[in-house]
């Protein structure tokens, strides 16, 4: 295929615009944010159809950058669609994979509720394909999940289940020939060490050694009879605990529930 003249000058302009960059989605868990208004992605990724510019950010984004960057989120969408594991031409020419193998094990091993329909944050760095990066977990690991018809909260509790929001991204992932399986093999590959349930109860003796000297004046200042989610974003609500022993106790059962569960689920992530 023959490069033109105007593609040969826009090129060193678009590849300087796709540098460096971190995006999430916008208005994420209700935050008022000031998205690109003309940076409107073609595929799907979940609630919201806009992006947020976080590096850099809106104020300070040029026009060649939300240009370049908007062109990289078409693309991506295009490789999406595409469904191939071709390196060249497929999603992962563009997206690490192992990052986002890591990226869902740990959405699921959490059950995050907004996993991969609000809490995606993707940063690109020079020459590299982009990583999505976990965060916001406050709805996970046994909180309740609601429907917007559904005065109350259902699945308190529960350690059983894939996340359910499916978005077009994560139902394209999963079509990728050999995309599920790489991510079953990983998963079986992280329980032999990073997630052994010793490693993670060992890890959870840890904080509790920082956080222990702390909790009387925690809770003087933040009584747990006061602490509640409903006034920040209904109708989600917290499970009831009575004390902060409690609360580690549950955790704990809650998280050894959740991987003896996934061990025997794993080959079925995809389906």
């Amino acid at each position: 295929m023959s490069v033109t003249a105007q593609e040969q000058q826009e090129k060193p302009r678009q590849t300087e615009a796709l540098r460096r960059f971190r995006c999430q989605p916008s208005l994420c868990c209700g935050r008022a944010s000031k998205p690109v208004k003309t940076w409107l992605p073609r595929h799907h990724w979940g609630d919201e159809a806009e992006w947020e510019l976080t590096y850099p950010n809106n104020n300070t984004a040029t026009y060649e950058q939300i240009e370049g960057i908007q062109q990289w989120l078409d693309e991506l969408a295009a490789a999406l669609e595409r469904r191939t594991a071709d390196p060249e031409d497929g999603v992962f020419a563009l997206l690490d994979q192992d990052a986002v193998i890591d990226w869902m094990i740990v959405q699921e091993f959490a059950r995050n509720i907004d996993a991969y329909k609000l809490s995606v944050h993707l940063y690109k760095d020079v020459g590299e394909p982009a990583r999505i990066v976990p965060w916001d977990f406050d709805l996970s690991f046994g909180q309740p999940l609601v429907d917007s018809d559904e005065p109350r909260p259902r699945d308190m509790g529960v350690s059983s289940g894939w996340v359910t929001a499916r978005p077009p991204f994560i139902q394209d992932l999963f079509a990728v020939p050999g995309f599920a399986e790489q991510l079953a093999e990983r998963w079986r590959a992280l329980r032999k060490h990073e997630l052994a349930d010793e490693r993670i109860f060992s890890l959870i003796d840890g904080y509790l050694e920082v956080l222990e000297p702390e909790l009387e004046a925690n809770f003087n200042r933040w009584p747990l009879e006061d602490v509640a989610f409903e006034h920040i974003y209904a109708p989600f609500s917290l499970y009831d605990v009575d004390s902060h022993a409690t609360e580690v106790e549950y955790l704990r059962g809650w998280i050894s529930d959740r991987v003896e569960w996934i061990d025997a689920n794993i080959d079925s992530l995809a389906d």
